[in-house]
């Protein structure tokens, strides 16, 4: 047999050469021009190769990625053996075996350097279980396979055996960088802008082609590697309408122009509404230019606030004439894809979305979306290894970090080991950040003492070198004034308290801990018939009611109206907790841990040039609490303990002074030696369950840094992390599965279409209308309506809606309005918080 017959692509054929080539060059463009500056370096100094070189190597060791298909069990499309036989591991035993004896003949010192590489090799399918095919020495085949390797070794090093000779950083870095442009080449050649590759290389155009595809490809994408846009020195170039920088932005500032610093993590601690996401954006432009990155990624904390940012940012870029669409990234950021495609197998389909849904946002220079895209980072999720690779050319930039529990911040303290590692600069946001918490995230960067300061910049640098600015001018001073209102969890009297509060005008949040409750509060301020504009927002609404409501508390309680008349109550959850720019002239809120309760309070009286009613001569603040012991089904959503020590800490204070009486509070909610000697035990039993919790989090975790790969070692978990029902958690508690509502002839015609009770849906308009329509709702919840109910009365979705379930929307087990949202026929007491 000729290599030249020797398949690797059948429809249209391309050989294992003319891949092979196509692959290599892939890489070798993508290396010069996807991968930012400090990448080349990291990858260039830790194989001890020149960037001529590594250039060279890249290519070379790309082109063997699928030298296990030439292989008789391969070529022969035997079933039996496919079941058993996987051409990477083909790969990953054939290069071992022949890169060891070529160490030895070019007297490399580092043994396990050959088994290392052919182990990224063998990586690059990922949950695929099998065993390498039996190459019999001197075979057919292995002739083959040494021709094949002459052949490419010729291409790319012209004969020469490029090859690193040790390695001088962490393992785990050098692997990750080669693997995720393993995976990437091998699946950008892989698809429709290949189909002419054989005939290419018969033309003799091969490398050209491939190079215009490929760099087409990142240009189009938004993922081609240009530098960094110029935004200027100072916080007036980036920001020219802000007239006024306050004192978080101008110390920002000074701490780039007057210091010879270089840092890898900036901590930005501020009272609410101090301008830390401007701050961030400048201070993520000074960084990439020090680190060689092109742009960000800003997680944040959910959907809704996601999407807030994206808008916000997107105005940044224009501001700057930057012609650049900021990538959207959470779980129905697809919605925003107009791409289309028919997917043959499931490996297709993967590659798919990667490449033409949102989940290239991570590839591409700058994106927004939540923090659960970046952790996943850190998971053993199948092909997760491209996210880091991703992340690699930018800052990342997570908000409300506070906001996250143990659960979450054992994944996030990984990731950040990770950022070390690889260079990846890192921006932490927060108001109310416990030292404990903070204490943990420093600790990942440095092993030196600092102060706990606030409001303040934390910044260590490379070197582990920590400086710590305090901020003197907070524009933010505030005395709230606060009340303990014994009617938690009371609807109707919660509904007289708003009512009462609002009789003279101005307009009130009226903040909860459940739907449940929000549902109920809203209806008795309805009940009651008065002139007040009532509105409603939490999560259980479907997808296109979800955004249109968060789209008119936006406007309505944004920053754009600030020349506000009669009066308005929103009755919400969590949702308008964290990031959403919303200010209110008043608030009641249901007690909450200490830093959630202090964000909730941020949200009143946020702007000095808010006109607010002559009524209202400051900031009150109504905090529910219980009647009697216990917190009820509020307790199900926070640790009681933790509430027990907020109560206690805010039973005997008529004010809050923020910032002066912030970081106290804050830490004292969270401090063993801070609450009663009777409460003691009950906090002990909190922390072994928190530790307990926070354990869960490792598992599937991907490998520290200084250790072999995870998704190398065969180790790897692999769990997908959309769809299906083994993925991986990014958060802890019960888990939510969206479903997708609709009328009774809609429900027959897909069911008519349906296999068994699956349905797969590729159109995307089809798609984007049904997923408009659909919500999430506790899985433990739903397990529990599927065992209740017909199987005929519900359908699995697949394609574009893989992971959701359909069902009609009138049933036996919830309502639903536009109005209210969704509400459980008997109740929803042990439903978690949405």
């Amino acid at each position: 047999m000729k290599l030249s017959d020797v398949w690797a692509k059948t429809d249209p054929f391309q050989s294992v050469v003319t891949h092979g080539i196509a692959a290599g060059v892939c890489a070798q463009t993508l290396f010069s021009e996807y991968l930012c500056d400090s990448t080349k370096e990291l990858l260039c100094d830790s194989l001890l190769l020149s960037k001529e070189d590594m250039v060279r190597f890249v290519g070379y060791f790309v082109s063997l990625h699928d030298i296990g298909k030439i292989s008789q069990e391969f070529q022969n499309h035997n079933s039996i053996f496919e079941q058993k036989v996987r051409h990477e591991k083909t790969t990953q035993k054939v290069m071992a075996n022949m890169w060891k004896v070529y160490c030895r003949n070019n007297n490399i010192q580092n043994k396990n350097i050959s088994s290392y590489l052919a182990a990224i090799l063998g990586a690059h399918h990922q949950g695929k279980n099998g065993e390498a095919d039996i190459i019999v020495k001197g075979s057919e085949w292995d002739l083959l396979h040494s021709e094949y390797e002459d052949l490419m070794r010729e291409y790319f090093c012209d004969g020469r055996f490029v090859f690193p000779h040790d390695i001088t950083n962490p393992q785990g870095v050098f692997e990750a960088i080669l693997l995720g442009l393993t995976i990437l080449s091998d699946w950008i050649v892989s698809g429709e802008l290949f189909a002419e590759a054989e005939q290419w290389n018969k033309d003799g155009v091969l490398r050209k082609k491939t190079e215009e595809t490929v760099s087409a490809l990142l240009e189009n994408s938004g993922m081609k590697y240009g530098g960094q846009a110029d935004l200027g020195d100072s916080f007036k170039d980036c920001w020219p309408n802000i007239e006024m920088p306050r004192g978080l932005q101008k110390q920002v500032e000074t701490l780039f122009l007057e210091n010879d610093v270089k840092p890898i993590l900036l901590l930005l601690e501020a009272p609410m509404g101090e301008g830390k996401t401007e701050a961030a954006i400048f201070a993520a432009g000074k960084m990439a230019k020090l680190w060689g990155k092109s742009g960000f990624y800003m997680g944040l904390p959910t959907a809704a606030t996601a999407n807030q940012m994206d808008d916000r940012v997107q105005e940044f870029f224009d501001m700057h004439s930057i012609d650049e669409n900021v990538k959207l990234l959470h779980s129905t950021a697809w919605l925003f894809e107009h791409q289309q495609k028919q997917y043959d197998t499931e490996e297709e389909q993967y590659i798919g979305e990667w490449l033409n849904s949102s989940k290239r946002g991570l590839l591409s220079t700058n994106a927004v979306g939540t923090v659960d895209q970046a952790m996943l980072a850190a998971k053993d999720v199948r092909f997760g290894i491209l996210r880091l690779l991703g992340l690699m050319g930018k800052v990342l930039i997570i908000d409300e970090v506070h906001a996250y529990d143990l659960f979450m911040s054992n994944i996030l303290e990984r990731l950040f080991h990770w950022c070390k590692a690889l260079k990846i600069p890192v921006i932490l946001l927060s108001a109310t950040l416990p030292w404990k918490k903070k204490k943990g995230l420093i600790e990942v960067f440095s092993d030196k003492e600092f102060e706990d300061k606030y409001p303040a910049i934390t910044c260590v640098d490379e070197k582990g070198n920590i400086v710590v600015k305090e901020i003197a001018e907070v524009s933010m001073r505030q005395t709230y004034k606060i009340r303990m209102q014994k009617i938690l969890d009371m609807p109707e009297k919660i509904a007289k308290l708003a009512l009462s509060r609002v009789k003279d005008g101005g307009y009130l949040c009226v903040l909860l801990n459940t739907v449940r409750q929000a549902q109920e509060t809203f209806n008795a301020i309805q009940k009651a018939k008065t002139d007040e504009e009532v509105m409603l927002f939490h999560a259980r609404f479907k997808a296109k009611g979800r955004a249109k409501i968060e789209e008119m508390c936006i406007h309505k309680f944004g920053k754009e109206n600030t020349d506000r008349k009669g009066k308005s109550i929103l009755v919400a959850t969590q949702v308008v907790e964290q990031s959403l720019d919303v200010d209110f002239d008043m608030m009641i809120t249901a007690l909450a841990p200490m830093d959630l309760l202090m964000q909730r309070i941020g949200r009143v009286f946020r702007r000095k040039e808010t006109e607010r009613p002559e009524t209202i001569k400051g900031p009150v603040i109504d905090i529910l609490v219980p009647d009697c012991e216990g917190y009820g089904v509020d307790g199900r959503v926070y640790e009681p303990a933790v509430l027990k020590q907020t109560q206690y800490l805010l039973c005997d204070k008529s004010n809050i002074i923020i910032p002066n009486n912030l970081q106290n509070l804050v830490n004292d909610a969270y401090n063993e030696d801070a609450v009663p000697k009777t409460e003691r035990a009950d906090w002990e039993k909190y922390e072994i369950r928190e530790q307990l919790e926070g354990a869960e989090a490792d598992y599937g975790l991907l490998s520290m840094p200084e250790k072999k790969l995870s998704p190398i070692c065969g180790k790897a978990n692999f769990r997908d992390e959309g769809g299906g029902y083994f993925h991986a958690r990014t958060r802890n508690g019960e888990e939510s599965i969206r479903v997708v509502l609709v009328s009774d002839e809609e429900f027959t015609l897909l069911k008519a279409r349906a296999k068994k009770e699956f349905v797969r849906v590729t159109d995307i308009q089809e798609a984007t209308r049904l997923m408009e329509n659909s919500l999430n709702i506790s899985a433990g919840r739903m397990a529990s309506v599927l065992s209740e109910s017909d199987p005929s009365l519900f359908l699995v979705g697949t394609g574009k809606l893989s992971g959701s379930l359909i069902m009609p929307e009138k049933n036996a087990f919830f309502t639903y309005s536009d109005l209210v949202g969704l509400t459980w026929n008997g109740g929803d007491e042990n439903e978690p918080n949405l």
